[in-house]
């Protein structure tokens, strides 16, 4: 709950908007927490801090082993003939062919902590091609998912930012580039004011003055949002 307790200056224009920008940074944190499914999770979006597990358990990823699992995770599954193989997978790390000692090597040292952690569920990493033996929740594709059906909401409710911003793998780079597009396309063209103010508070979103118009165009004459919106391109 976010209070503001005080006098009639306390319901000035100005604000109201601070109010909204306490509930968004709110809304912001628990993002990073999808609902809990029983599935280990894959926690990835808007985060420096990647964390593998269930809601009640979870370990944290170093970044390398996070690349990997979202890598298999999005492209792969645990169905016989998924997966990628040394070659894609390498490229898709490294940005080039030549890689794979230095993939296998990884992979190594991923498995052992897959196998000796209890917060990664028992999920494993099998070869040939590369694989997860069971399905495992990557909130990047959960929001992917929410697009594809239009549940905006839903995927805004997920989406806590940008996928592994510490990551420069080219694979992991072309997934956030869609990621991000897609969700700003779906909330663009079909938005509702709500949502786009929700996509406004997005730290990506800040100096996107397209979405901004679009917001100002459709919120409400007397919405304290607008205020906000018009303080911010002022800027």
């Amino acid at each position: 709950m976010v209070d503001l307790t005080g006098d009639e200056k306390a319901v000035a224009t100005h604000s109201l908007p601070l109010i909204y920008a306490a509930i968004s940074a709110a809304e912001a944190e628990l993002k990073v927490l999808p609902a809990d499914s029983g599935l280990t999770q894959l926690i990835t979006l808007g985060t420096t801090m990647p964390l593998m597990g269930t809601a009640s358990e979870r370990v944290r990823l170093g970044l390398r082993h996070a690349e990997i699992l979202t890598l298999l995770a999005w492209h792969g599954g645990p169905q016989l003939g998924t997966g990628l193989s040394c070659g894609e997978l390498a490229e898709l790390l490294f940005g080039e062919p030549g890689h794979e000692v230095t993939l296998r090597a990884e992979v190594v040292r991923l498995r052992r902590m897959l196998r000796t952690t209890p917060a990664a569920g028992g999920a494993d990493l099998v070869s040939k091609p590369y694989r997860l033996d069971r399905p495992v929740e990557l909130d990047a594709v959960l929001v992917h998912q929410a697009l594809v059906t239009g549940q905006r909401q839903l995927a805004l409710d997920i989406y806590g930012g940008p996928l592994l911003p510490a990551s420069e793998a080219p694979g992991v780079v072309d997934l956030r580039r869609q990621l991000s597009v897609e969700l700003r396309e779906a909330v663009l063209s079909d938005g509702t004011p709500q949502e786009l103010w929700r996509y406004l508070q997005l730290p990506e979103a800040a100096d996107d003055e397209e979405v901004i118009y679009t917001a100002l165009r459709v919120l409400p004459a007397d919405s304290p949002q607008r205020a906000a919106l018009v303080a911010r391109m002022q800027r």
